[in-house]
């Protein structure tokens, strides 16, 4: 079940699913990555060698991921184990250039014997996801959904075609998130993507910004009848998760439809 209290602090997933370990940054999104933050961590866990295995090496001196990647064959086992349905979030970038394409399959297959379940797919490479859906004739997933990461206007128009564009997922959205500028929704179709997340940088070093550009994407999608998911904001330098704490207008946590199946599993009924 997604709680409520979970939810509440901007969470619209029940488990991470870790099938990558490591990341190559692409945009000034990525400077403060709480990703490559926690794998520089753990790689400097001595005494752990299970855990130094797993994370040495995929960050460079100054704590940022160097581009190599791992891949975590045996996390694919976790959701077939579970007995009732969970909202995943896998992590890290599966499109990444340097994931195998047998890898992609195996994961394709995984989420397709496991209905039960719920998966997102973040990726900042919309681009090759599409491509290579078309390239292998992925096939469609009603439990999939796929959500583009944007930052700023420029990765905004870079990237959202194609996250209309990937055909194999029931639900298409962009996160925005960290926001670090004014993001018009240019060319959007809401009947191509129907979800909108947005959220500022946390973190100590997180990259302050106009509470205005929050505002104007709330807008945005509210004139187009798109979902928004407000996901964490900046009130005078203090970073919010929690909902309540929100100003009326920014207190909106929309779900893509379910199934009545998917809703009895998660426990949202």
């Amino acid at each position: 079940m997604i709680s409520r209290e979970r939810m509440d602090f901007g969470k619209f997933w029940q488990e991470g699913l870790t099938l990558i370990e490591g990341c190559t940054p692409t945009s000034p999104g990525c400077l403060h990555c709480w990703g490559q933050a926690q794998t520089h961590l753990r790689a400097q866990q001595r005494g752990n060698p299970k855990v130094i295995a797993r994370y040495e090496g995929l960050t460079n001196s100054h704590g940022k991921f160097n581009g190599k990647i791992r891949i975590m064959e045996s996390a694919l086992d976790r959701p077939v184990r579970k007995r009732k349905g969970i909202v995943y979030a896998i992590w890290n970038d599966l499109f990444h250039e340097d994931v195998p394409t047998e890898f992609i399959k195996r994961t394709w297959t995984m989420m397709t014997a496991n209905q039960k379940h719920i998966f997102i797919v973040t990726t900042k490479r919309p681009q090759r996801a599409v491509e290579f859906a078309r390239r292998h004739q992925l096939p469609h997933l009603p439990n999939l959904w796929f959500l583009g990461t944007t930052e700023d206007q420029a990765r905004w128009e870079e990237r959202y075609r194609w996250i209309q564009k990937f055909s194999a997922a029931q639900v298409r959205g962009a996160i925005i998130e960290p926001i670090l500028g004014d993001v018009r929704l240019t060319g959007v179709d809401p009947a191509l993507m129907s979800w909108i997340i947005v959220g500022v940088e946390t973190g100590q070093r997180r990259r302050r910004i106009d509470m205005r550009h929050v505002w104007n994407v709330a807008r945005q999608t509210q004139e187009m009848s798109m979902l928004l998911w407000v996901k964490t904001i900046d009130n005078e330098g203090t970073l919010i998760h929690d909902i309540s704490r929100m100003p009326s207008g920014l207190q909106v946590h929309n779900l893509p439809a379910m199934d009545a199946q998917h809703q009895t599993d998660l426990g949202l009924f």
